[in-house]
């Protein structure tokens, strides 16, 4: 017997609901990333993230946790790198 729609999207939502709020949870967590501002979206364990951060290894420590999570398949990273003047 066939899943209705309705109830694989549902499903999908759950686990990328749950795969954005770890990488939130992680991103928040780390020190690389504090006081940077990443945005992200997950559709069907796809990660895209996109934001401006003043260093590259931010930029790549973003990729890295969200690549780090449990049901990502792929991370698109738009991050744009802008180092901050002092």
């Amino acid at each position: 017997m066939p899943v209705p729609v309705a109830k694989v999207d549902a499903i999908l939502d759950a686990k990328d609901a749950s795969i954005a709020s770890q990488i939130g949870e992680r991103l928040a967590s780390s020190k690389i990333l504090e006081g940077e501002s990443v945005d992200l979206h997950v559709t069907a364990g796809e990660v895209g993230l996109a934001g401006v951060v003043a260093t590259s290894a931010a930029r790549l420590e973003a990729e890295h946790v969200a690549s780090s999570v449990r049901g990502v398949v792929k991370v698109e990273n738009r991050i744009r790198v802008e180092p901050r003047s002092r």
